[in-house]
């Protein structure tokens, strides 16, 4: 992936010195060719940076004796993200244009739309950890950016070249994410091809990741009320959206409950068993593609998530008493 990020240590460090020079260690040290070692009277800093086909990262680590604010080019629109690994105070990344400033605690972490201009990162007098990554949002295609609700704006943003920066909520970098993060750091290589797709499973484990801290910190509720509203809400998204089949236990994983407790008070609730509940939602999605002349019974199982046309037929049978063909023909 072409760098679309400069980290401009340059303008405040003057030249990169060698590393004997710096009482700073990084606790990883990546094998990459691409690291940095510079030092003056501020401080000292270690910028480590892999350039892979599908994501750049980078390791900034710095010692300061007085705060500073870092320039940072961006020279394309990616989605980025910042993750304070460790600081003594909120490091503060500023849209001069916008007169926008985001702020990013300790072991926080925020994703970012950034068009291209210069940013500055006012950083305090501390030791400071900066773990970072950006990608295109060609990542995703097909909607499969539907579970990632906290990166659609930031898509959307990019989709429409919109001129103002946007970030996501801010989350807890827990140690799931550390032990990740620190994985990513040890085993990248330049020049192996197994790195690259390293970098591409590990940016989308991040992802998702970040999609677990956030639910648990924003959206994880005890009220049952809630969750079966949100339960029932994310089956009928998946019935309308997709073409793959809907599975409930994997449902009950992506609300953090059991299987069992889900079912349990969906049953209590609403009278009527989730299966069932399901199966009416992917009942009327048949009957209104049946409706339509243009779909062939191969085109609605493949739209349903059905593995064949035969499977359709009898699910269909079995909740109505009638063959899909006898429906529509009924239609007419």
């Amino acid at each position: 992936m072409k760098q679309s990020l400069h980290i401009q240590l340059e303008l405040l460090f003057g030249k990169p010195c060698t590393a004997e020079r710096l009482d700073l260690r990084p606790d990883i040290m990546m094998k990459t060719d691409l690291v940095t070692y510079w030092k003056n009277e501020q401080g000292e800093a270690i910028l480590q940076e892999f350039d892979g086909r599908e994501g750049y990262i980078y390791q900034l680590d710095l010692s300061l004796t007085s705060s500073i604010q870092l320039p940072l080019q961006v020279l394309a629109i990616d989605i980025h993200a910042m993750y304070a690994l460790s600081t003594a105070a909120p490091l503060m990344l500023i849209d001069p244009v916008q007169q926008q400033c985001y702020p990013l605690a300790d072991q926080r972490a925020r994703f970012f739309y950034l068009p291209a201009r210069i940013y500055h990162l006012q950083v305090p007098a501390a030791r400071i950890q900066l773990f970072g990554f950006y990608f295109q949002p060609k990542l995703f295609r097909d909607n499969n950016e539907r579970p990632f609700k906290f990166l659609h704006p930031l898509i959307h943003a990019h989709r429409n070249r919109q001129i103002q920066s946007l970030c996501s909520v801010d989350f807890k970098v827990g140690n799931t994410t550390k032990n990740y993060i620190e994985q990513l750091l040890r085993n990248v290589k330049k020049g192996d091809l197994d790195s690259e797709k390293y970098i591409l499973d590990t940016v989308i484990t991040l992802l998702q990741l970040a999609r677990t801290e956030i639910y648990d910190e924003y959206e994880r509720t005890s009220d049952p009320e809630e969750l079966i509203r949100r339960c029932r809400q994310r089956i009928a998204d998946q019935i309308r959206d997709s073409s793959q089949p809907v599975i409930l236990k994997n449902i009950a994983k992506q609300l953090h409950v059991s299987f069992e407790h889900l079912c349990r008070i969906h049953k209590e609730q609403h009278k009527t068993t989730l299966l069932a509940y399901r199966d009416e939602l992917l009942l009327d999605k048949i009957k209104g593609l049946l409706t339509s002349s243009s779909y062939s019974l191969s085109d609605i199982s493949e739209r349903c998530g059905f593995s064949d046309s035969n499977s359709l037929i009898r699910f269909f049978k079995k909740q109505t008493g009638t063959t899909p063909a006898q429906y529509r023909e009924n239609l007419r």
